[in-house]
Parts: C-alpha cells; structure tokens; sequence
C-alpha cells in the first residue's frame, strides 16, 4: 500500500512539473515617460525658476476638472508664451491666456524634471490623481513668479 503511494506520488510530481515550467510570471508593464522634447513646445525643460521674484497675485481663477485645468483670467490683459507650473513641479508652456473663461490646458501636457506627465485617472485608475494645490505663471519677459488662484 505505502508502495502505491510513493508510485502515485512520483507520477504526479513528473506530470506535474514540465506544466510548472512553462509558466512565466507576467510584471506589469509601465508607460514609458515621454520625452521632454516632444512635450515641451516653446522653450526647453528649465528648472522650477525658485530663485526668481515673486510678482504680484494675478487675478486668474484655476479649476481643476478630471483631464484639465480651466483657467477664468479676470484681468483685462491677455498673456502670450507663459510658463504655466502646478505644484512647482509640473511644467507645460501656454500660448495664451485670453481675457475672461474658455482657457482650458489639459493636464497631459504638464511634465516634470523626468519627463512624466502629471497623473490623471482614467477608467481602471479612478485614484491615479494629485489635487492641484498651487499654480504660477512664470513670465520670462519680466522674470518674475506670479501666483494664481486654485480653486477646488
């Protein structure tokens, strides 16, 4: 009887062991960040202008939304090729901030020192989201930081 078993034993282990061997572990596979090149459109990657004077607040409301940012610019000046940053991290080049709402900036287009973009949550990752809780316009015509207004 014990013989039977120890038969049964080894002729499972032998059948058992080449179906082991043939599977492979499969390791999630991640994007690859973009490169900064191809995102970056009017000047190249700098590093968040920490150094620079902080201007004054500049009367632009900023809404989040899932993809993208809506910018409502409540002054009476329209801004052209400005560095907008979210979070000092995030940095994407606007070609312009017309007077009043409809600005929107999708926040795919935001990168940050190594190339990825800012995380937005889509269908199988609802939770693959940063609230954005501090947005400046860097102006490299008079080099100064300027806050903006977020709003939740």
């Amino acid at each position: 009887m014990h013989r039977l078993i120890y038969v049964l034993f080894i002729l499972a282990l032998i059948l058992t062991a080449p179906g082991c061997g043939r599977f492979k572990m499969r390791l999630p596979t991640f994007r690859k960040p973009v490169p900064i090149a191809e995102v970056v459109t009017v000047s190249q990657w700098t590093a968040y202008p920490k150094k620079a004077a902080v201007g004054d607040d500049w009367n632009i409301i900023v809404h989040q939304t899932t993809d993208s940012l809506l910018l409502t610019n409540q002054t009476p000046r329209t801004y052209q090729q400005v560095q907008l940053w979210v979070n000092q991290q995030y940095i994407t080049d606007v070609e312009s901030i017309k007077i009043g709402s409809g600005n929107t900036v999708k926040l795919g287009s935001f990168i940050n020192k190594h190339g990825e973009t800012y995380p937005v949550p889509g269908l199988l990752t609802p939770d693959h989201s940063f609230p954005v809780l501090l947005c400046e316009i860097f102006d490299p015509d008079d080099g100064k930081r300027h806050r903006l207004m977020v709003r939740q």
